[in-house]
């Protein structure tokens, strides 16, 4: 039987030894959950139609965010364009429609600066959609517990463990208020959330002068995000805009592989993880030579994710703002149903469009993989579902 569940290890992986123990939290592992129900699904209905309605959204509610990160990814995308209330409406019925499972609210933007937030998580909910929520954390304070509640997951962006570093790489106005606000409200929304995770990138700055970066706060993070009750640290490697990975130095990497190291046999235990991303794990397992050889000409993973947003519908986070896979650059939000189910909406050609570092990367080949054992009429049974956050 074809391995459908193929991790980095399965393909082009790092030859040397993990330097690290291996998370056993599989909730950002995004290739071992290919292998569900739903996921097989979808595929057999794009196998015998050749159309898959998407099993998850990513929705950018706002393009406006408060903070003024010099290295934000979204930079170019930030402006003053919310999604108005009807166009949400709209939206929200269309997901029902199309039997989207789970739903993300994202953006280039602060998802709470609309102030529609907390109506969408309660109105997503009612409907049986499990819903996720990335934000800085400055606003979580302002979401009643009932609606905290409500939500899978929240995730917040901290990226520091001391207020200099924080105001360095996130300023804001309120300057130190900021921080104490986003410790605590880390604490609260772990009162309540059915699991919170705090988002650590590893950031790096040239100076005219030296080169700063926030590498020797990984550990002192881990720390706070568990006294605050946090159920894991995700930490991640930096992007550029391009979404090309930063070029760590090969000390700089070793520096990382000991914060990590140290982090992990200090502070995980039942209750509480350290998830490397897969971008910053190849990155230590190859010392920086990070390649991926995507040698097909379809991306499956965007088949059953879709990212909606104020300026238009894009297949995936990485192409928010790419006019050339613009679904819907008339915010047309009447006919998203036609328009997530049409079979010839532009496609992603992963080995023309996609030359930087794609986390589903593995996922696609693992997609690829049994979707292959449908047409070769082969048998393959998946799992039950358990986290359709793809």
């Amino acid at each position: 039987m074809n391995n459908v569940n193929a991790s980095p290890e399965d393909h082009n992986s790092p030859t040397t030894t993990t330097p690290y123990p291996k998370t056993q939290d599989r909730r950002l592992d995004f290739t071992h959950k290919t292998n569900q129900e739903t996921v097989h699904q979808r595929l057999i209905d794009l196998a015998s139609t050749g159309v898959a309605t998407p099993i998850v959204a990513e929705l950018d509610l706002t393009t406006y965010c408060d903070y003024e990160c010099p290295e934000c990814i979204s930079s170019s995308l930030l402006s003053t364009v919310h999604l108005t209330d009807s166009e949400i409406d709209k939206i929200i019925n269309t997901l029902f429609n199309l039997q989207i499972k789970a739903v993300i609210l994202t953006g280039g933007g602060e998802p709470l600066r609309h102030h529609a937030a907390v109506k969408v998580i309660d109105k997503l909910s009612s409907e049986g959609i499990k819903v996720g929520l990335v934000t800085n954390g400055l606003l979580v304070n302002k979401i009643p517990t009932k609606s905290l509640e409500k939500l899978d997951w929240i995730r917040i962006s901290l990226d520091a463990a001391t207020v200099t570093t924080y105001l360095r790489y996130r300023p804001h106005r309120l300057g130190q208020t900021a921080y104490k606000k986003v410790l605590d409200n880390i604490e609260y929304a772990s009162n309540y959330a059915k699991a919170v995770g705090v988002s650590f990138v590893v950031l790096t700055r040239h100076n005219s002068d030296k080169t700063i970066d926030n590498i020797n706060e990984i550990e002192e993070c881990a720390k706070i995000a568990k006294d605050k009750g946090a159920s894991y640290l995700n930490v991640k490697a930096m992007e550029l805009p391009n979404h090309h990975l930063y070029r760590y130095s090969k000390q700089d990497i070793s520096r990382i592989r000991n914060s990590l190291i140290a982090s992990k046999r200090r502070y995980v235990d039942d209750k509480f993880d350290i998830i490397v991303s897969s971008n910053l794990d190849e990155i230590i397992n190859r010392n920086g030579l990070v390649r991926q050889d995507k040698k097909y000409r379809r991306c499956l993973s965007s088949a059953l994710r879709v990212t909606i947003t104020s300026k238009g519908v894009f297949p995936c986070s990485y192409h928010r703002g790419n006019l050339k896979l613009n679904y819907n650059p008339r915010r047309d939000y009447d006919s998203l149903d036609e328009i997530l189910s049409y079979p010839h909406l532009p496609e992603v050609n992963p080995s023309v469009d996609c030359p930087f570092f794609c986390a589903r990367h593995y996922a696609n080949l693992s997609l690829e993989s049994q979707l292959k054992t449908l047409t070769d009429d082969k048998l393959f049974t998946p799992n039950k579902d358990w986290d359709l956050f793809l």
